[in-house]
């Protein structure tokens, strides 16, 4: 119950949420594969689980490629099963052909198309790149203390060190690794937030977890049900607290700076006149800035977007 909680109340997840876009779609996709995978390891002969696990894992890839890190807690997945024969077993061959082979070939297409077409751009590919020190200390430092909330990720430490007994109890520690993978080696696409979505659920199943344990522990020791389920209570309260404290400032209007600025302009700038402005990837400033029936040039240096706006008529704000 907590995990479903926690996976919820996620600032990270609230704010990725918040409107029709992939990002939600490219995590619900892992977590719907992950299960089914799990279900035809034990029942292996079933081809419908077969080609359901195949179809999500596809599609999770196709929505989002960084969802490909799921290849992580599967392998750990088929290892618990099979041991050291996994790597013989055809039906695994099998499931990794029909879960590849539609992602490999739609992103190939697409690679192709930016080899004959300006400006040859790869979306994504600027992505992977290694970042230094300090701005690894930046990601891990807005994970803990907005998108999953210092709560979740004390409660996450007493459940990551807990042992484990149950089939596949180490599934999200291994998904954990990939996702600690996947920031270091693609360390500049990490600069926007949503891209450590897959720490969302990881946080969750062993917040979960090592809340019921500490929960149970106080049970255990105060002797008492009653004084378990108080503290339940208290501990949800104290998520939607934490949660709402972190989630509010995500919806404050930060653009309002730029809105003022492109109006600015628009009032004071003659016809003709050009406007240029720099931003790290959004094109907004631009945008308002070019009021209304501008002309805009846009040039991608490093990571660096400058935008040059020429004005055509004016207009009224």
């Amino acid at each position: 119950m907590f995990a479903t909680v926690i996976y919820a109340l996620a600032p990270l997840s609230i704010f990725a949420s918040r409107s029709f876009m992939s990002d939600m779609t490219s995590l619900s996709f892992p977590i719907i594969a992950l299960y089914l995978f799990s279900e035809w390891l034990d029942r292996s002969n079933s081809l419908s689980l077969l080609l359901a696990a195949s179809l999500t894992t596809a599609l999770a890839i196709l929505v989002k490629a960084p969802a490909a890190i799921i290849g992580l807690p599967l392998l750990y997945m088929a290892w618990e099963e099979h041991g050291r024969q996994f790597f013989f077993r055809p039906k695994l061959w099998v499931f990794a052909g029909f879960s590849l082979i539609l992602p490999f070939a739609w992103y190939l297409h697409a690679y192709l198309i930016t080899l004959s077409y300006p400006p040859h751009l790869f979306a994504g590919s600027d992505g992977l790149n290694l970042e230094d020190f300090h701005f690894y200390t930046l990601v891990v430092r807005g994970l803990v203390a907005s998108s999953l909330t210092p709560l979740t990720v004390a409660g996450m430490l007493v459940g990551l060190f807990l042992p484990c007994t149950a089939k596949y109890a180490r599934t999200f520690h291994w998904w954990l690794v990939a996702v600690c993978l996947f920031i270091v080696l693609a360390g500049f696409g990490n600069r926007h937030p949503w891209y450590q979505l897959h720490a969302v659920p990881v946080a969750a199943a062993l917040a979960g977890r090592g809340f019921d344990f500490l929960l149970q522990r106080l049970g255990a020791l105060t002797e008492s049900k009653v004084t378990q389920r108080f503290g339940s209570v208290v501990l949800v309260i104290a998520l939607l607290v934490v949660s709402y404290t972190h989630v509010k400032p995500l919806y404050d209007p930060w653009a309002t700076p730029l809105r003022k600025a492109g109006r600015a302009i628009d009032r004071i700038a003659p016809l003709g006149a050009l406007a240029v402005s720099s931003s790290t990837g959004t094109r907004l400033e631009s945008i308002t800035a070019d009021g209304r029936g501008g002309t805009l040039l846009t040039m991608l240096t490093g990571a660096s977007l400058w935008t040059v706006s020429k004005r055509s008529r004016s207009s009224k704000n």
